[in-house]
């Protein structure tokens, strides 16, 4: 399969980040219900955050919005989308974390992209299971073993990414962020269930 390779500019700005955060959190909006204030895993801490469901195609996901910090405690650097099935427990373990950083670093495992019509959300596939960090190997191998390499691009370094959302700026659909954040939120949490089998 040839490298896709797109031309587009990372977003190293505080402002057009939560810009972008926010038009999508009002799309989504626009179509959730409220559902009351729930207990979020970390690093969301034990802070009550306001809880929605999503709901397409038959497909249920618990969303929230919060702000996070630094590792450093310096304060917030990015705001992020976190999703999870509905469940009963006290606190939520949040399967997907959408970020939408401050500013423009490879060490983070989510950048932000655009040109004058695009926006590109990319994870370069870093996931944790518990307080163990899996390689980026081991989730773009496991999208192949899938039948998924398809939703595996290659950027202008030649690093391995997906999207977690391509928007037209001038044409933000909401179901269309809805059915990546579901799709998104199943094959994470899958690829996560496996590898707690093989640690396990």
């Amino acid at each position: 399969m040839e490298p896709i390779v797109n031309e587009l500019k990372p977003i190293d700005s505080r402002i057009r980040a939560i810009e972008i955060f926010e038009d999508v959190q009002e799309k989504l909006k626009e179509d959730s219900e409220f559902i009351g204030y729930k207990v979020w895993g970390n690093p969301t801490g034990s802070d009550n955050n306001k809880t929605y469901k999503l709901e397409i195609d038959n497909e249920v996901l618990w969303i929230c919005y919060v702000s996070w910090s630094s590792s450093s405690g310096l304060g917030t650097n990015r705001k992020v989308i976190l999703t999870s099935y509905p469940i009963e427990k006290p606190s939520i373990g949040q399967v997907l974390e959408v970020a939408f950083p401050y500013e423009f670093s490879r060490k983070f495992n989510t950048r932000l992209y655009e040109n004058e019509n695009i926006i590109e959300v990319r994870n370069y596939g870093r996931f944790t299971i518990g307080r163990r960090g899996l390689k980026r190997e081991v989730f773009f191998n496991y999208l192949r073993q899938e039948g998924l390499e398809d939703e595996i691009l290659i950027d202008a370094d030649g690093k391995e990414y997906i999207n977690i959302f391509r928007i037209q700026k001038d044409d933000l659909h909401c179901n269309y962020i809805k059915k990546q954040l579901v799709k998104w939120t199943n094959i994470i949490n899958k690829f996560k269930t496996d590898q707690r089998k093989i640690y396990n």
